[in-house]
């Protein structure tokens, strides 16, 4: 099982948070999955070897909101982030 955290930008209000954890919660491979609203973050326990952590952010992306991987590089997210508000 591994852990996966990152933050999720556009949400709008606790209901956008309670929709995208029940979204991640519903999904096959994910465990448990914690969104924040007020720190606009996400906490997932994932099976590593059947779903990707691109996947996830993918799921989140698709809902319309923009999650925000630290991975990446800050302008990377920003470019992202542009777009959705486009």
């Amino acid at each position: 099982m591994k852990n996966l955290k990152f933050k999720i930008s556009a949400m709008t209000c606790v209901s956008c948070a309670w929709w995208v954890e029940a979204t991640l919660k519903s999904t096959n491979w994910i465990e448990k999955a914690w969104v924040v609203f007020a720190t606009e973050t996400a906490i997932v326990d994932y099976d590593e070897n059947i779903i990707s952590k691109d996947e996830i952010l993918k799921i989140v992306k698709n809902m319309g909101y923009v999650p925000i991987d630290s991975s990446l590089k800050n302008s990377e997210n920003l470019e992202e982030e542009q777009k959705k508000k486009s």
